[in-house]
């Protein structure tokens, strides 16, 4: 895995992360296999405002050079199926990490 230079971290508003992954396609190029994806956190306990056994998760995204370059936030329901869209938290672009 090839190590990337440390980012330099720019906070953005919820609404421009979403634009981007629009615009580049990203969850489509996701959909397609063309990034791999992970789990890197899981809530223990169900969120007060989904149904008893929904969980909170966050995923990586993954280049096929195996460098993570975004992550998103997405609630899962008790038959493990996606409520509502990915909430995009994290994009790298080169040296730059644009983060909510």
């Amino acid at each position: 895995m090839q190590q990337l230079n440390p980012p330099v971290g720019v906070k953005v508003t919820p609404d421009l992360l979403r634009r981007l992954f629009d615009e580049l396609l990203i969850f489509d190029k996701v959909h397609e296999g063309l990034f791999t994806t992970r789990l890197f956190w899981q809530s223990k306990s169900t969120p007060t405002h989904l149904d008893a056994g929904s969980s909170s998760q966050i995923h990586e995204y993954i280049t096929s050079r195996g460098n993570v370059f975004a992550r998103v936030h997405q609630y899962i329901d008790p038959n493990n199926r996606p409520i509502g869209r990915a909430d995009p938290k994290n994009l790298r672009i080169d040296d730059v990490s644009l983060f909510v």
